[in-house]
């Protein structure tokens, strides 16, 4: 299970990385076109609940914990956000800090874990 968590994990960023360079595309030239929010948030919420399978099977304390506590505050963000609507300006905000948010998660896993 772990590392179905990690596959996705990767996924998850790099998904949320071309939502950001896309909707910044669609937002810059006025284009009226999808946003496609509803798959990077459906996937956030699949890894929560994948994270917390690993988490329940493999408790890990301390400073680790710093990592779902990141994760749950981005999935809550993206939720906000990143909705269709919300106006342009705050939903490339939210792909923004999504997908920078989604890296120091990482950093806390990798640092800590």
């Amino acid at each position: 299970m772990f590392s179905i968590h990690v596959i996705l994990g990767l996924a998850i960023i790099i998904i949320s990385a071309l939502l950001l360079l896309w909707n910044a595309l669609r937002f810059g030239n006025g284009w009226k076109r999808p946003g496609f929010g509803r798959i990077l948030i459906g996937l956030l919420d699949l890894q929560i609940v994948i994270g917390l399978i690993v988490f329940i099977e493999h408790p890990i304390w301390g400073w680790f914990l710093l990592h779902p506590i990141m994760m749950i505050i981005v999935v809550g963000l993206a939720h906000v956000l990143v909705s269709e609507k919300r106006k342009p300006q705050t939903q490339l905000i939210g792909y923004l800090l999504t997908t920078v948010l989604l890296m120091v998660g990482v950093y806390f896993a990798i640092k800590f874990g």
